[in-house]
């Protein structure tokens, strides 16, 4: 389902893309979902200072409203998933229209107070993006002050506040970047959350800060266009396209002499919308732009729509294997695949099974002729396997000690054309314990939960969810097992009625 508002009215809407059918999903603010999340399956919105969530397929339904309980007076600025939790920033009318910043499992029993933002009267912000590691979010206030948190009010912190508006702003693998005036010249800082870790950009060529287009703004849109991949930075600099990682050995031009309208990132790299050279408007060309290959040409101008003319940011948006181009007006949009074109994206479910039959196992790739796996050892980080592979599997892990280790994968397309790697998996080889049965309940009050183990597992791990609330309601990370293959936890109380998912 794709879920949106109409602008022109107040009807939420969710678009089945397998049938093209719409189906009205409730009434609520024209603009709410330009700030919305997706945890658990539920696109969660605020409206007039209520939380709603829907799936999609059922009208959306209130979930909380500040203006009924509390005494606050709420006016939700921005949301975003992290960690598994809804963040949620608002304003409080009702102590002084100071921001505040929220955790919620979208429940009214599960939505409690982080911190507030100091010095943040009449002020709006937004969330910006979430590090690659995962533990950690950047936020900006006023659109000048840049902020980070890691979920907890001492976590909470804030990093810079620039001369004017930011203009440029985007999270690339654990970094923000953003732009800041100084002296009148916009130049590019990098931060990871730490005064020690926030910097400018430096120029490779002059070792000077790297200076931005002068003009970054024009009319009251974005002139200069940006893509975050992966842990790198496409920008436009004086008609030509650089990429960073916040290091000067990783800041370089990848593409010269290009009109280019807008970027979007695509698996590691960028996809780029240029002009033909020397022209300022008429058709577009796409680019293929990766920060370390040289930039091909993946379509040029007359093989879009017979020559169609886009002059006005024409990538839409970049979903699985497709570019959505649109015209000037935002009145046309058509889809351009270009998979064919581009490296495959990175295997994903890596796992090692290193007991009863060594092998490491991935999920097979689209386009993807080969992989690359590599396995080194966690203790020295030395590469001991460095191998090609034609399918998503490597058999011959027997040639490994018993010790702990590391495993990476990456897809191989036409022309050798690699995606990137997957994150490192731990795992180990030896006398690892191997999960053999099912939990279950053996009561009808549902306090006592039995399991299967094998005999040489020394502890186990429960949760148990309640699937109607999406709340974790028993944990328990230390439970002997109480025979040779047998394990049982026992709940103080009885769980309340409802449906309820456990796992060990």
């Amino acid at each position: 389902k794709s879920i949106f508002s109409r602008y022109d009215a107040t009807s939420l809407f969710g678009l089945d893309l397998a049938t093209g059918v719409a189906q009205r999903l409730g009434e609520v603010g024209a603009r709410e979902l330009e700030s919305s999340a997706l945890l658990d399956g539920w696109r969660y919105f605020a409206s007039r200072g209520a939380l709603y969530a829907t799936d999609g397929h059922r009208p959306a339904r209130r979930i909380l409203d500040w203006n009924l309980s509390g005494g606050a007076r709420l006016s939700v600025m921005s949301l975003t998933v992290f960690r598994g939790s809804l963040l949620i920033l608002a304003e409080d009318y009702a102590s002084g229209s100071v921001a505040k910043l929220y955790q919620s499992d979208g429940t009214v029993v599960g939505t409690k107070l982080v911190t507030e933002i100091p010095d943040s009267a009449f002020s709006v912000g937004n969330f910006v993006g979430v590090t690659q590691s995962d533990d950690r979010l950047f936020f900006t206030m006023e659109f000048k002050r840049v902020w980070v948190t890691d979920g907890t009010a001492a976590g909470t912190r804030h990093i810079a506040t620039v001369n004017g508006l930011i203009q440029l702003l985007a999270v690339a693998g654990n970094n923000i970047y953003y732009s800041d005036r100084i002296n009148g010249m916009p130049l590019l800082w990098t931060s990871n959350g730490t005064p020690e870790g926030t910097h400018l950009v430096a120029d490779p060529e002059s070792g000077e800060p790297l200076r931005l287009s002068s003009e970054l703004l024009k009319g009251d849109g974005l002139w200069v266009p940006f893509a975050a991949a992966a842990d790198q930075l496409f920008f436009v600099r004086d008609d030509e396209v650089w990429v960073t990682n916040g290091t000067t050995a990783g800041t370089h031009r990848v593409l010269e002499s290009a009109q280019v309208r807008n970027l979007i990132a695509v698996h590691e790299g960028a996809v780029a919308a240029a002009f033909p050279e020397s022209e300022t408007s008429g058709s577009t060309n796409l680019w293929w732009l990766d920060a370390h290959r040289d930039p091909e040409l993946l379509v040029n101008a007359n093989q879009i729509s017979a020559g169609r003319v886009y002059t006005n940011f024409p990538l839409f948006e970049w979903r699985s294997d497709i570019v959505y181009l649109g015209d000037e007006g935002w009145t046309n949009f058509e889809p351009w695949f270009i998979s064919k074109h581009l490296p495959p994206a990175p295997p994903v479910g890596l796992r090692a099974i290193t007991r009863n039959g060594r092998r490491i196992q991935w999920e097979s790739v689209f386009g993807a002729n080969d992989y690359s796996i590599q396995i080194e050892e966690e203790a020295t980080g030395r590469i001991i396997t460095d191998e090609v592979v034609t399918s998503a599997e490597f058999l011959d892990t027997s040639m490994l000690a018993d010790g702990t280790y590391r495993a990476r994968v990456r897809a191989i397309g036409d022309a050798q054309s690699v995606s990137a790697w997957t994150a490192w998996v731990p795992f180990l080889v030896g006398d690892v314990p191997e999960f053999i049965g099912i939990p279950s309940a053996t009561s009808n009050s549902v306090r006592s939960y039995a399991w299967l183990t094998p005999p040489d597992t020394v502890v186990s791990e429960l949760w148990i969810s309640n699937l109607d609330t999406r709340t974790v309601v028993y944990h328990h990370d230390n439970i002997h097992s109480s025979s040779l293959t047998r394990s049982s936890a026992f709940l103080a109380e009885s769980l309340p009625p409802a449906r309820y998912a456990m796992w060990v």
